[in-house]
């Protein structure tokens, strides 16, 4: 039987996955809008990020997010509960968030859409 948490869990992490999918896919241009920075622009704004951010945000993120490893795996591999895993990739989430968006005012070429 899946329990609320366990939908709760589910549903953020497909609306964390959509939105680094939409971090990766091109934006399509209109012929108003100022042309969006490329795929390759947007993967080297975040991985600048992810160079700026506290080591331990940074090895969660290349763990969960670019290896792929499951989030059970990295927590015995840790030490740690699922759920402490859970909230150490929230804030390391923020914090690149975070970073990608100061360095984004320090150069606006840089911005990646939300």
């Amino acid at each position: 039987m899946t329990t609320t948490v366990g939908r709760a869990r589910h549903r953020a992490e497909a609306a964390y996955a959509d939105h680094v999918a939409a971090l990766v896919t091109p934006v399509a241009a209109s012929a108003d809008a100022v042309e969006a920075p490329s795929a390759d622009a947007d993967l080297e704004a975040a991985y600048a990020a992810l160079a700026n951010i506290r080591p331990d945000h940074e090895a969660l993120i290349r763990a969960l997010y670019l290896r792929g490893l499951p989030r059970e795996a990295l927590a015995q591999e840790l030490g740690l509960e699922v759920g402490t895993v859970n909230v150490r990739a929230f804030r390391a989430r923020r914090a690149l968030r975070d970073e990608m968006a100061r360095q984004a005012t320090e150069d606006p070429a840089t911005l990646v859409p939300m």
